[in-house]
């Protein structure tokens, strides 16, 4: 059975959420990650769950030697083309995220725009577990996902965004047992049709409960950041957040 992460991310996700894809966005988040990872020129970064790959390749323009990984044939080709277009030189790889298996190969990696969460928990400490593995020991890994305590208490069930050519809706729920949001999202069409888009379901995880997982898996866990800015992360006021943590040496 095909879980609903293998048929999402589409050509009409690069739409729908193409705000992420404008530059300004994307070199503010690189300048984040930059300093959060105090990162350097020649350092091996893995940007896991990369999509479009706009992170990937900014920073190997910078001078890192990346690689992207990314569940989607379709999003890896567009960043396959998106690199080739500008010069740069970028590993890309067209796995899930609990199938990583490399050892003490990257000197940080992260993962953007709340996209670790969305298996079941199994999954996720999985994830964890591998991206230890693949952290050369000293090396450092960043998660940056919407932060749940901010979402709770401005939470918004229905979206609506017009695009050229069709009206995008997003309806949204959250299943407290879970902990899970829940989206079914659909295209309202000109004509009045509407054509349904594969559902999104990701696991809005705690501060806490995130610390709780990270520990397990061996890493020790640094302070949560408001993202992108890099200021002070204050709980109900930060719609996203960050935290660092490191393979001990």
């Amino acid at each position: 059975m095909s879980e609903w992460f293998e048929t999402a991310f589409d050509t009409d996700y690069l739409t729908v959420y193409g705000q992420f894809e404008q530059e300004p966005i994307w070199q503010m988040d690189c300048d984040f990650l930059m300093r959060q990872l105090r990162l350097e020129p020649g350092e091996a970064v893995l940007d896991l769950c990369c999509g479009s790959g706009r992170h990937s390749i900014e920073l190997a323009r910078r001078g890192m030697k990346m690689t992207g990984l990314d569940l989607s044939p379709s999003l890896i080709e567009h960043a396959q083309r998106r690199a080739a277009e500008r010069g740069v030189e970028v590993t890309w790889l067209c796995e899930d995220a609990r199938d990583l298996d490399v050892h003490e190969t990257f000197d940080a990696v992260f993962n953007y725009l709340t996209s670790f969460g969305y298996h079941d928990q199994a999954g996720n400490e999985e994830i964890l577990r591998r991206v230890y593995r693949a952290l050369k020991p000293g090396g450092r890994f960043l998660i940056e996902k919407i932060n749940t305590v901010w979402l709770l208490g401005n939470f918004v069930k229905t979206e609506r965004r017009v695009y050229d050519g069709f009206t995008y809706v997003e309806r949204r729920s959250y299943d407290a047992r879970s902990g899970r949001i829940e989206m079914v999202r659909e295209k309202l069409m000109p004509d009045g049709t509407v054509k349904p888009l594969p559902p999104f379901s990701v696991r809005a995880h705690l501060p806490s409960t995130l610390v709780e997982m990270l520990e397990a898996a061996g890493f020790a866990v640094g302070p949560f950041v408001a993202s992108p800015t890099g200021q002070e992360y204050q709980p109900f006021l930060s719609p996203r957040m960050a935290i660092v943590a490191c393979r001990p040496l």
